[in-house]
């Protein structure tokens, strides 16, 4: 969970975000990089931002980057400071194994991992309700190839990952 002052974690792989705000991402690689909603980096960019995994551990972040269009952000987790507050024993986060959309179906079982409302561990499920959409929100640029899904996606848990029954 990021905050731009603290929050409550998620699966191995994800974590959430937020100010007051909060939100969800997951960890992209093993070089302190994560992907969440721009929306949940957006109410902290004005203080501090901290990055809370579902161990508990905290972190502090940086902004790589923000695309308003597609909605989401990447962090850098300060990587000196992460083994600093990673516990004895308690393993770093590691990258969640990314798939391909190509190998999805219409039909398929999917799950949405989060922090909606502030809730800590939160899985939706749905299926893929179809793919390669096009989408316009408001006057924003077109969003092309997305995945549908009627898996619930509230805000806190915008920006976590889109899992297929494997994880």
């Amino acid at each position: 969970e990021a905050h731009g002052g603290g929050g409550s974690g998620g699966a191995q792989g994800e974590e959430s975000l937020g100010a007051s705000c909060g939100g969800t991402g997951w960890v992209f690689d093993n070089e302190g990089h994560v992907v969440t909603s721009a929306g949940a980096v957006e109410a902290s960019r004005h203080g501090s931002l901290r990055v809370r995994f579902a161990d508990q551990t905290v972190a502090p972040a940086r902004v790589i980057g923000v695309d308003r269009a597609s909605d989401l952000a990447v962090l850098e987790v300060q990587r000196g400071a992460m083994r600093h507050h990673v516990p004895r024993g308690v393993a770093t986060p590691r990258a969640l194994k990314r798939g391909s959309s190509s190998s999805l179906r219409i039909g398929q079982d999917v799950y949405v991992v989060g922090n909606p409302f502030g809730l800590d561990h939160t899985l939706a499920r749905g299926m893929v309700s179809s793919l390669g959409r096009t989408v316009v929100l408001d006057s924003r640029s077109p969003m092309h190839g997305l995945v549908e899904t009627d898996a619930r996606v509230h805000a806190g848990n915008a920006g976590g990952p889109l899992l297929d029954s494997r994880g």
